[in-house]
């Protein structure tokens, strides 16, 4: 029997819509949608993805106690925001999963 990842727990649109703030969810949500995130996997339990926005930014989520970790290499994400670009790395990897 498989052993559920962690994001199981913690990785919802719930969490994500929490994190997010200001335009960020839905702009995030458009990055998805668009096919913006152009590169997704899971490493060393953390979810690692590339968007391509302005530039192409770097994006880790992982998990932390009962809750995300989080960082993103755009400006907003250096600042510790879940930013539009966590949002669409989120929303990729939730709509892999179903």
């Amino acid at each position: 029997m498989a052993v559920p990842s962690p994001f199981a727990h913690v990785l919802h649109t719930e969490t994500i819509a929490k994190l997010a703030r200001g335009n960020a969810l839905s702009n995030g949500r458009a990055y998805a949608e668009k096919g913006r995130v152009k590169a997704l996997t899971k490493k060393d339990g953390q979810l690692l993805g590339i968007v391509h926005g302005t530039d192409l930014y770097a994006v880790s989520i992982w998990v932390k106690g009962d809750g995300l970790g989080y960082l993103c290499s755009c400006p907003a994400g250096k600042e510790g925001s879940f930013c539009k670009h966590c949002v669409a790395v989120a929303i990729a990897w939730l709509s892999q999963q179903s």
